[in-house]
C-alpha cells in the first residue's frame, strides 16, 4: 500500500529538550536562516559574527535598523526561515536574550505568521513575546534580558519561520542597533506570568482582525481601474497604498467567500448584541481620509451604504463607531463586517489598519472621529 510522505516535514527531535536558532556564529546545532528579508531591506545591517568583549568566546547576532524618511515602506525585518519545515509539537517555548545600544529601543520579535506561494507556517498568526504591547513591541534596555515566547497554544507541526523581528521608523526614527543571543526552543513552558493582562482578549469583543483575519472572514478590494496589488500584509497590520488615477477604492472584509450581489447566497453573522465598531487606523503621514462602512447580506454592490469619513494622523488610533450610525445595514445578517472606502476627491494616499473588533460597550478614553 501507499503510505503518506513526509519529506517536507523535519521529525521532531523528541528526545532533546532544547532546539537551537541560534546558540554561536555557525553552531552545528543552529537551525532556520536569516533568509526572510522584509520591507526596507537597505535599511538593516546584520552580523552574527559579533564579539561583546575580548573575554567572551561566544559570538552574538548584531542588528541595525537604520531608516530614512524616503523609505518606501516604513519598516524592516528578519525571518529565520527554512522552507522544509521542522515539527516542534514536543516543545512550549521560545527563549532569547536581548538588549540595544540605547535604552528604550522598541523592538518587535515573534515566531510563526510568514505565507508564501511556496510555503506556509503551521502557525498562521504572529506569537509575539509575553510581556509586548498592543502591536508586539517590547522596550528593550542596554543590559541583556531573557524574554520568552509561549507556544503551548500554537500549532507548531510546521514551522518554516522559527523565529523573526520587525522594527518600525515611526517607533525608532533615529533606528535602533540591538543584540540578540541564545534563540532556543524549549520543552518546559516559559517562566512568569502566561499572560500579559494588557493583551488579554475582553469577553465582550469579536474579533475581525487581530494580527491575522479571525476564522471564516476573508479580505478583498477594487478600484475604479481593477487595480487590486495594493493591499500589503505587514505581519501584524495592513498596509493600504491606494494608487493614484482612481475615482474609488475598496477594501472590504466579509463573511465566508466574497459574493458581488445577485451571483449567490452571501454568508452573513449576527452582530446585533454590539454596540461598537473598534478599529486601530493610522495614516502615512498625517492627513489622510478614509470611509468605514459596514454591510449586510442584502446590501448593493452601488456604494449607497452609510460610510462615515475619518482623518489620520501618523500615529495609531483607536476610532469607535457606534453601529446606530450605520442605518443602512442590518446587524442581525452583516456580510460586510468592515470596509474601507476611498471616495471620489481622495488622491494616492497610504492607511494602515490593524484590530478591527466588534464591542458590546465602548472603551473609555479613546478616539471617535
Amino acid at each position: 500500500s501507499i503510505q503518506p510522505s513526509n519529506k517536507y516535514i523535519h521529525p521532531g527531535p523528541e528526545q532533546k529538550e532544547t532546539f537551537a536558532v541560534f546558540t554561536n556564529y555557525a553552531a552545528p546545532d543552529n537551525h532556520f536562516a536569516p533568509s526572510g528579508w522584509m520591507g526596507d531591506t537597505q535599511t538593516i545591517r546584520y552580523n552574527d559574527c559579533t564579539r561583546q568583549d575580548r573575554e567572551w568566546a561566544d559570538r552574538v547576532i548584531q542588528i541595525q535598523y537604520m531608516p530614512t524618511p524616503n523609505d518606501t515602506n516604513g519598516w524592516a525585518g528578519i525571518y529565520w526561515l527554512d522552507d522544509s519545515g521542522h515539527d516542534l509539537r514536543n516543545f512550549g517555548t521560545l527563549r532569547f536574550r536581548a538588549r540595544s545600544a540605547t535604552p528604550g529601543s522598541e523592538v518587535r520579535f515573534f515566531v510563526g505568521g510568514f505565507c508564501s506561494e511556496a510555503y506556509s507556517s503551521s502557525i498562521r498568526e504572529p506569537i509575539p513575546v509575553q510581556e509586548s504591547d498592543a502591536e508586539g513591541f517590547i522596550r528593550l534596555t542596554t543590559d541583556w534580558r531573557e524574554y520568552f515566547i509561549d507556544l503551548r497554544e500554537a500549532d507548531l507541526g510546521h514551522v518554516v519561520d522559527g523565529f523573526g523581528w520587525v522594527a518600525e521608523r515611526v517607533r525608532t526614527p533615529e533606528g535602533v542597533l540591538f543584540y540578540l543571543d541564545d534563540v532556543v526552543y524549549e520543552r518546559s513552558a516559559p517562566t512568569g506570568p502566561t499572560r500579559n493582562p494588557s493583551r488579554a482578549k475582553v469577553t465582550s469583543e469579536r474579533p475581525i482582525y487581530a494580527g491575522r483575519l479571525s476564522s471564516g472572514y476573508q479580505m478583498g478590494g477594487d478600484t475604479s481601474e481593477h487595480t487590486y496589488k495594493w493591499i500589503t500584509d505587514m505581519v501584524g497590520y495592513v498596509k493600504l497604498s491606494y494608487p493614484p488615477g482612481q475615482q474609488w477604492g475598496v477594501v472590504f472584509i466579509t463573511v465566508g467567500d466574497p459574493t458581488p450581489h445577485g451571483h449567490g447566497q452571501r454568508k452573513y453573522r449576527d452582530f446585533s448584541m454590539y454596540q461598537t465598531l473598534a478599529v486601530d487606523l493610522r495614516g502615512q503621514n498625517g492627513g489622510e481620509t478614509v470611509y468605514i462602512g459596514i454591510k449586510d447580506k442584502d446590501d448593493r454592490d452601488n456604494g449607497l451604504e452609510t460610510k462615515i469619513p475619518v482623518k489620520l494622523t501618523r500615529q495609531w488610533q483607536t476610532y469607535l463607531f457606534p453601529l446606530s450610525e450605520f442605518d443602512t445595514a442590518d446587524l442581525s445578517n452583516l456580510y460586510i463586517p468592515a470596509e474601507f472606502v476611498f471616495e471620489p476627491g481622495i488622491g494616492a494616499e497610504t492607511v494602515y489598519f490593524r484590530n478591527i473588533r466588534y464591542l458590546k460597550e465602548p472603551y473609555k478614553g479613546v478616539t471617535f472621529r
